[in-house]
């Protein structure tokens, strides 16, 4: 497990064990941070330096422990080029019966890790150079969903989801130079050179009824769905729009 992803999972430990002795701290007003420091290591990326904030808005108090709205952000930068930027926003319960939750997040992986297409059957190389097995890319991941309270127990929830991607040849270092597995793939036409040159992106909308009881919690996913994906070709836009429609239901009882 990456350092990185301890890091996370501590800061989450960390804010729960907060928000359990919450009723027996005086109430809170207006805005309180919680940040953390991330600092990792990693042989293929360099040294990680970073951090996250959670942001909880309480308003005047009146909704203590529960915060009115919250905010997220983290940014990971590596010593090799890549990085990693999060931002989160929560309305909570600002608003009466909407409730609104987006994200957007951007990665540049200088070094993910490539080992060809047969699976558990590629051969590995161990005498090679780690760098040999590796190649870039770049994504960028925006959503953004509203949720609309019919009843107490009722609640209708739309969505806007969009993912743009970019690949690219390993970056190479003065340490680490030569011919990767990835440029070998497309020297012999398993890879498109169209696969490296042109982003690719697809988008959706979706829509869900949720129905929420003290042991029963029914999402009836009613995807009105239009799917939107394709690829930028010379500056311009080409994508195929394609619209589905499909109904999903699925039942689970919760403890109380």
């Amino acid at each position: 497990m990456k350092l990185s992803t301890i890091a996370t999972a501590v800061a989450l430990a960390l804010t729960w064990t907060t928000s359990l002795k919450a009723e027996e701290a005086p109430a809170k007003k207006g805005l309180s941070f919680v940040p953390f420091p991330m600092l990792a290591y990693d042989g293929a990326k360099g040294f990680l330096v970073g951090g996250m904030l959670n942001a909880y808005d309480f308003g005047n108090g009146e909704s203590w422990p529960k915060p009115v709205s919250s905010y997220y952000a983290d940014i990971s930068i590596y010593t090799g080029g890549s990085m990693t930027v999060t931002g989160a926003y929560d309305s909570g319960i600002r608003m009466d019966k909407c409730r609104i939750m987006a994200t957007a997040s951007y990665c540049a992986d200088k070094s993910m890790s490539f080992y060809g297409y047969d699976g558990y059957n590629s051969f590995y190389d161990s005498a090679l150079d780690e760098s040999f097995y590796r190649y870039g890319r770049n994504r960028l991941n925006v959503r953004a969903d509203l949720r609309v309270k019919i009843t107490d127990k009722l609640s209708w929830e739309a969505g806007y989801h969009f993912n743009a991607l970019k690949i690219s040849d390993y970056a190479h270092t003065e340490e680490t130079t030569g011919t990767t597995l990835f440029q070998l793939y497309k020297t012999w036409g398993i890879i498109p050179e169209t696969a490296i040159s042109n982003s690719k992106f697809s988008s959706a909308i979706r829509s869900m009824l949720l129905f929420v009881s003290m042991s029963l919690l029914c999402k009836i996913n009613l995807h009105s769905h239009i799917a939107l994906s394709g690829m930028v070709l010379q500056g311009k836009l080409r994508g195929i729009c394609i619209l589905v429609s499909r109904l999903e239901s699925r039942i689970m009882t919760i403890s109380v």
